[in-house]
């Protein structure tokens, strides 16, 4: 995976758009964190839309990223219509549920669970037609070679975190919608149909491995009961 080719196309895509991509990310922010003052009513709120939210940053940075689109303030409610609350909801839950369940075993399956299901809103907000348990099965099979190419990714913004806090946030006005952007063309690199092939081949020759060894198995049973 190259990094560097990820965090250029993102660059190139936020070129005259940092400012409105921030704008976006502020306006949420802003409203999610009046809806967090209230300690119960609050928490319930923010579990039913954090999903829908999700899907419709996955939505805003993919088209950009993918399709040279410029974000708009209406796309905020892309996660919200038609069956996308539904989707983003239950999505959020098993992305929380089975990350959860799998923290409970260690913290390293739980990083690597959550990691396997990060690019379950990017399918959602890619595929209108897909449910919720399909994209995180699907996320799996998309990150199944690319975890680690993922995790390091996400390592290498650990400077501009650090000059967030250096700067007061200030820096956050290129950081947040860089890192988002650079996330969205990952995905648009592991989804491409280069990637799928690959992929295909790849679970082929696993497919292959298991006949092998069952087949083997069963010849030694039979050779054994002939030397009987």
């Amino acid at each position: 995976m190259d990094r560097k080719k990820l965090k250029t196309l993102a660059k190139k895509r936020l070129k005259d758009r940092v400012i409105l991509c921030f704008a976006l990310i502020l306006l949420v922010g802003v409203v999610t964190g009046a809806i967090s003052m209230f300690p119960v009513v609050g928490g319930l709120a923010m579990l039913l839309i954090s999903g829908s939210i999700a899907i419709s940053f996955a939505y805003i940075f993919y088209q950009m990223v993918d399709k040279n689109r410029k974000p708009e303030i209406e796309d905020l409610l892309v996660g919200f219509r038609d069956d996308n609350f539904l989707r983003g909801l239950v999505g959020y839950l098993l992305y929380a549920i089975f990350t959860f369940l799998w923290s409970l075993l260690l913290i390293i399956p739980g990083i690597i669970k959550s990691i396997s299901y990060s690019q379950m809103f990017y399918i959602m907000a890619d595929d209108p037609d897909i449910d919720a348990t399909d994209a995180m099965k699907k996320s799996m099979k998309l990150m199944k070679g690319h975890k680690m190419d993922y995790f390091i990714l996400q390592l290498s913004f650990i400077p501009w975190y650090l000059l967030c806090g250096i700067t007061f946030g200030i820096a956050y006005i290129w950081v947040g919608p860089y890192v988002s952007a650079t996330n969205a063309a990952f995905y648009k690199e592991i989804s491409s149909v280069k990637s799928q092939v690959t992929r295909a081949v790849e679970d082929l020759a696993e497919e292959a491995k298991e006949v092998k060894k069952k087949v083997t198995k069963k010849a030694k049973a039979v050779k054994k009961a002939l030397e009987k």
